[in-house]
This record gives C-alpha cells, sequence and structure tokens, in this order.
C-alpha cells in the first residue's frame, strides 16, 4: 500500500487498509509500498539502499506467500525509457523488474521503450514502432522468470553503491 495515501484515508475517516489486510481479499497487489523509493533512484539519483531496505521490510513483514505486482512504470507513474535512455541499463532495469519476488507487470509500450505517458482517460493507442531488441529481451526474461524461479524464493541483495550495482542472488542463481 501506499502509506501517505493509506494515512489520508484513516485521517479523513475512511477505509485505509494495509497490504497484510488486503493480502485477506486480493492474491497480487502493487508495489506501492517500495516502488517510490525506487523512483527516487530514477528521479533524483538516490542510493539503492532505500529501495533494497524497502523490499527486504516487505519480506520480512507481509505474509509469507506476498506477491507483488513489480513494474518499473505504471498509470501512475512516468515512464521508465523517460529516465533510462541507454540500452544496457534499460535492459539491466528490466531485468532486476523480472528477477524481483512477485509478478512483473509490463506496462502500455514498454515493451517498445517508449517515455510518452499516457492518460489513463482518454484513448491512447500504442504506437507500435519497431523494437524488436525490446521486445526479445522482455520475452526472454519472462521466459526466464516463469521457469527458473520459485514463487517463493529467498532473495539476497548486496549494493555496491561505488559503481552502483546492486547483485541479487535468487533461488541459487546470482547476477549484477
Amino acid at each position: 500500500c501506499h502509506l501517505p495515501f493509506i494515512k489520508f484515508c484513516r485521517d479523513n475517516g475512511r477505509v485505509g487498509e494495509s497490504d497484510s489486510a488486503l493480502y485477506e481479499a486480493f492474491d497480487v497487489l502493487y508495489d506501492y509500498d517500495a516502488f517510490p523509493y525506487c523512483e527516487k533512484i530514477f528521479e533524483d539519483g538516490k542510493p539503492m539502499e532505500e529501495w533494497v531496505d524497502a523490499l527486504i521490510r516487505q519480506d520480512a513483514e507481509l505474509p509469507q506467500n506476498a506477491i507483488k505486482l513489480r513494474y518499473l512504470e505504471n498509470h501512475d507513474t512516468d515512464r521508465i525509457s523517460q529516465y533510462v535512455k541507454d540500452w544496457p541499463l534499460w535492459k539491466n532495469w528490466t531485468a532486476l523488474q523480472f528477477t524481483l519476488k512477485g509478478m512483473p507487470l509490463v506496462y502500455h509500450g514498454q515493451e517498445i521503450r517508449t517515455s510518452h505517458r499516457p492518460d489513463i482517460f482518454t484513448a491512447d493507442p500504442i504506437a507500435w514502432k519497431e523494437d524488436d531488441a525490446a521486445a526479445d529481451w522482455i520475452r526472454t526474461l519472462a521466459h526466464l522468470h516463469k521457469t527458473l524461479f520459485s514463487a517463493q524464493p529467498v532473495i539476497d541483495y548486496e549494493i555496491d553503491e561505488t559503481h552502483p550495482v546492486l547483485r541479487i542472488s535468487r533461488d541459487g542463481y546470482a547476477g549484477a
């Protein structure tokens, strides 16, 4: 859950449920509690440590079988391609999205690396330009995610802020 929104709801006499309570009704929740820390990396160049701490907090506080919807962009955020223009870095961030515990969400044209933010209240068809490399990369990652990773993995995070690099070990597979 997005903590400021939950607080706003509760402060105004509305229902504001925590993620733990919402998992009683839903199988999957958006990553609204940790993703704002990831956004700070894109938007402000913040270190990865706060985001990794939020991911660890999820594993410690949420039900063991909790599934988060992992995304780099959605209807509430700017596009990842607006911030990450470098092809190898875009590939790394997308690979990370598929490596984290949870269910990856590829949103509205991410696979063509568009930077245009859609308006959810107006028809906004995707301009399918040719970007076979990005689409192929996402297909490969989806296949690896489905075939290699367990649903409830053990994940270890190691941050090297001097480069900056985040190394993840998941289900015995390690990468940086």
